[in-house]
């Protein structure tokens, strides 16, 4: 548990919190980020404005990779090269209306220094994070063309674009508000979303929730893709892939998934797994046009996953 105070007795902050308190757990110091894109390079030579926007990104591709997010982070320190305090605060303001901005509640330190490592660097954000989850439940899991690694709140976005998707939108819907929809998963302690990788960028989403009655025990999965990626087999790696994790690292000796009924090429794609169907399940899920539709019964033993 993360707590965030500002006694009383302390001047008003413009955001951040004089004082960030960790319950006992783990914590992950990040190095600290530059405006380099992935080769190395320097984006936005003498501009301000495009440096910081690529330390967010490579801030927010560097919490995930631990299975975090910003708001998970538990003290900031943004060093820019400027003694002039317009310019401080325009880097202040601009990390605040970033999607990194939970980061900057905390306790947070704005340094203007001299110079940067880097030739032409003006800024740099160095981040603390306290880990969630487990250290089970932090792996990052890896298929033959896919990466799963658990949700955090910077793949929301991304998550919200494919879900607004017309063919992805018909079959999960989620009402007006598919951020709101998306967000409550990271909420909800009984259902463990991971998203889905593809060459570095994200492209879909996998959950599976369980039921615990020692008689009744097994888990179900769920999965949706962008479209985009349709086609290429990612769908039945992704979840060979989950299965595989439930099986070995959780002693699942049954799993399920429910596609529509209607829905032939989810269906094959479960069966390339080995899910066998089970039944028709009639008028099992109310659709987007008010109608109850019939939904598929798979299911899958431990012994049968290929």
């Amino acid at each position: 548990m993360i707590s965030r105070i500002n006694p009383d007795d302390l001047h008003q902050t413009p955001g951040y919190h004089h004082v960030t308190v960790v319950e006992a757990g783990r914590t992950a110091h990040l190095a600290g980020q530059c405006p380099l894109d992935v080769s190395g390079a320097l984006v936005g030579p003498d501009d301000l404005d495009a440096q910081v926007d690529q330390v967010v990104a490579n801030s927010l591709r560097a919490l995930a990779a631990v299975a975090a997010g910003p708001e998970h982070v538990i003290r900031s320190v943004i060093y820019v090269v400027s003694a002039e305090t317009p310019v401080l605060a325009s880097v202040w303001d601009r990390l605040n209306a970033s999607s990194l901005a939970p980061a900057f509640s905390t306790a947070s330190t704005l340094l203007g220094v001299t110079r940067l490592g880097f030739t032409g660097q003006l800024v740099e954000v160095d981040l603390t994070a306290a880990l969630p989850g487990r250290p089970a439940e932090v792996e990052r899991l890896r298929g033959d063309a896919v990466t799963l690694r658990p949700l955090t709140s910077a793949d929301v976005p991304a998550l919200v674009e494919i879900r607004a998707t017309p063919e992805v939108l018909h079959r999960w819907r989620g009402g007006e508000d598919l951020t709101a929809s998306v967000t409550e998963d990271l909420d909800d302690p009984d259902t463990h979303v991971y998203v889905i990788e593809y060459h570095g960028g994200v492209v879909g989403a996998i959950q599976w929730g369980s039921e615990d009655t020692p008689d009744y025990r097994h888990a179900s999965i769920d999965i949706y893709l962008s479209p985009d990626v349709h086609g290429r087999g990612l769908g039945a790696d992704a979840v060979r892939t989950l299965a595989r994790y439930l099986i070995t690292e959780h002693g699942f000796h049954r799993l399920v998934i429910d596609p529509a009924a209607d829905n032939a090429a989810a269906i094959r794609c479960y069966e390339k797994v080995g899910f066998r169907p089970v039944g028709i399940m009639r008028q099992y899920e109310r659709g987007g046009d008010g109608t109850w539709h019939d939904g598929l019964m798979m299911d899958l033993l431990a012994e049968e996953l290929t």
